[in-house]
């Protein structure tokens, strides 16, 4: 018999079976599940915010990614250059958090 290395999902538009390989879906989910990089919108100098406390807990609790704090009046969060826009981050962003 064949190994499972794969699951089936419908096509949302028109409902025909579409075969998924495991390794394919643990690949285009990496970066959901293990982001290099995670935009912080809305991180803030204050820390009364709650863009502050997203942020510090991502820098604090040992993510080991590329942080970007989305900040348009700051020029620095906790020690991060903060960027006016995610359109002003050069690099990919995995992740977004607001």
């Amino acid at each position: 018999t064949e190994a499972n290395n794969h699951f089936v999902l419908k096509d949302e538009y028109n409902g025909t079976p579409v075969k998924i390989e495991y390794v394919d879906f643990i690949l285009a989910a990496k970066p959901f599940f293990e982001p290099d990089s995670v935009a912080v919108i809305g991180a803030s100098t204050d820390p009364k915010k709650l863009g502050y406390a997203v942020l510090e807990n991502l820098v604090e609790g040992g993510y080991r990614g590329t942080v970007y704090p989305i900040n348009p009046t700051a020029d620095e969060v906790l020690g991060h250059k903060a960027y006016a826009s995610v359109l002003d981050v050069e690099d990919p962003i995995d992740w977004g958090s607001s």
